[in-house]
């Protein structure tokens, strides 16, 4: 399962995965930004990933096509706006299809896997995730708090779960 997003460096590392035998079947999801209210295309390597894109769906899918990864090994949603969305939506789209999983890898960055984790948790109870981060990705879990950029971004994640997450999500843990 690949969290939403516009960088290409997440779903290249699923296809990547794939590759490796690490998963069947590459779920990802995402319409675009709730912030921006539209898709506005790759954050990154715009000469490769052309689009055009209208969400972040269709982006992931075109990323995967070009790492190879076929068609048929791609779920996709194209509704979701954030994260929460991300991991129910993903919920809807697993249960539509007939798929259940005992054990997932969770593509994501590692300044968002708290949160990531903890959604797509709530969604797929019935799910042991593993958290997968791109070898590349920065800030990694031991340097986030030596730069500025660094610790905003993890101190912003940090307060988006304590805004996002309500007493009958925490419930749902026990």
């Amino acid at each position: 399962m690949v969290a939403g997003g516009s960088s290409p460096d997440l779903p290249e590392y699923a296809a990547s995965l794939y590759h490796q035998g690490m998963a069947p079947l590459i779920m990802i999801g995402g319409a675009y930004s709730i912030k921006k209210g539209f898709f506005a295309g790759p954050s990154e390597k715009r000469r490769i990933y052309q689009g055009p894109y209208q969400t972040e769906c269709d982006f992931y899918a075109d990323v995967l096509a070009k790492r190879n990864v076929p068609p048929q090994a791609v779920i996709g949603e194209h509704r979701s706006m954030f994260t929460k969305q991300n991991a129910a939506f993903a919920k809807e789209t697993a249960m539509e299809n007939g798929l259940f999983f005992q054990k997932a890898i969770l593509v994501c960055r590692p300044y968002h896997a708290r949160r990531c984790s903890m959604y797509y948790r709530l969604f797929f109870s019935e799910t042991d995730f593993y958290i997968a981060p791109p070898p590349a990705c920065s800030p990694k879990h031991d340097d986030w708090y030596k730069t500025a950029d660094g610790t905003a971004l993890v101190l912003g994640e940090l307060a988006r779960i304590g805004q996002q997450f309500d007493y009958a999500d925490i419930k749902k843990f026990d």
